[in-house]
């Protein structure tokens, strides 16, 4: 019997032909050095682990925690060695901005997230300038914030800014941001290692800044690559926004630079433009609910706040200045008013 054996191991013995005795004699032979060899380098990983576990016991110990976003941090309250957050979780985060939503509205504050709202989480990750045009109530601030929360922990070295109408709103946000963001600290997915007036840091790099509708000279000096303008339509700022901050970011890289103006309409102002503007992906949200529910809600609306309030706060109309409107449409229903 012969076999043609061109290389094995170290033998090279290209287009030799060799009896049956011979192949096995070379194969144990070949054996014996697999053997060795093997041996050699079980030692060798052996050695690379030892050197590993000793470099681990310098960043280990009672108050050592490790975080998901690769963070190594002292809390001097923990009593285990090592720390981590639920790896699983955080990764269908990472992938599913709408289980991320699900998780800190349910977590933070006992809600659920509603099918409209996880249609305004498509529309921010799928395209990259965005308007809302949402009824009063509807939880557009609070999805927001968990957007930009979602951006700054799965982006590093990222910047959001998030405007608000004037500064007390901006620490609004700024409060409901902090809570998520030490929710998610005390998970141990992140670490945050700056939180003060102006800016909320975490330890990839990536942080939040807020800016005033009334002031737009805190949006200056920084490159941002998401800027979320909360209430756009009554933005003080809004026409300079449109002059300034819209074409430089429109014109950027869409993977790194995104706009989203999020509001209640306000006439046929600034926000009407953004909402208009071929460029920008626009939806209209207004109310929901049973019919019997809005039937009696919307006659209270109007005898509170008047007709025309009630077809813009709540059914989201652009209402000019010549418009007199007297009907609203709920369902399949028109009511008529004088």
């Amino acid at each position: 019997m012969l076999i043609l054996f061109s290389c094995i191991g170290n033998y090279h013995m290209e287009g030799k032909l060799m009896t049956f005795e011979e192949f096995e004699r070379m194969s144990y032979s070949f054996k014996k050095q697999l053997s060795k060899q093997k041996l050699r380098y079980e030692a060798i990983l052996k050695e690379k682990e030892e050197a590993i576990r000793n470099l681990l016991q310098q960043v280990q110990g009672p108050g050592i925690e490790h975080r998901l976003d690769g963070s190594v941090v002292y809390n001097p309250n923990s009593v285990t060695e090592v720390k981590y957050g639920d790896v699983s979780n955080f990764m269908k985060m990472k992938y599913d901005l709408g289980f991320f939503a699900r998780y800190i509205l349910k977590e933070v504050y006992d809600l659920e997230l509603r099918q409209y709202q996880k249609g305004w989480l498509d529309l921010f990750v799928n395209n990259h300038n965005c308007a809302i045009n949402a009824f009063r109530q509807s939880g557009k601030s609070l999805i927001s914030d968990i957007y930009a929360v979602w951006y700054i922990i799965f982006n590093s070295s990222k910047i959001v800014a998030m405007g608000a109408i004037k500064n007390d709103l901006c620490k609004e946000h700024k409060k409901e941001l902090t809570k998520i963001l030490e929710f998610l600290e005390s998970k141990r997915y992140i670490s945050i290692i700056r939180n003060n007036k102006n800016v909320i840091e975490l330890e990839n790099g990536s942080q939040i800044r807020f800016v005033s509708g009334e002031n737009l000279n805190t949006a200056r000096g920084f490159g941002i690559n998401l800027f979320i303008f909360d209430d756009y339509a009554f933005w003080k700022c809004g026409e300079e926004v449109l002059k300034t901050i819209f074409p430089t970011m429109n014109s950027a890289n869409p993977k790194d630079h995104q706009m989203i103006f999020i509001s209640t309409p306000f006439g046929l102002n600034h926000f009407h433009k953004v909402y208009t503007n071929p460029e920008v992906t626009s939806i209209t949200t207004t109310i929901d609910g049973s019919f019997e529910y809005w039937y009696n809600k919307v006659q209270q609306l109007i005898t509170d706040i008047g007709l025309m309030a009630v077809r813009q706060e709540y059914y989201c109309e652009f209402i000019g200045p010549d418009d007199k409107g007297i009907k609203i449409q709920l369902g399949n229903h028109d009511f008529f008013y004088k």
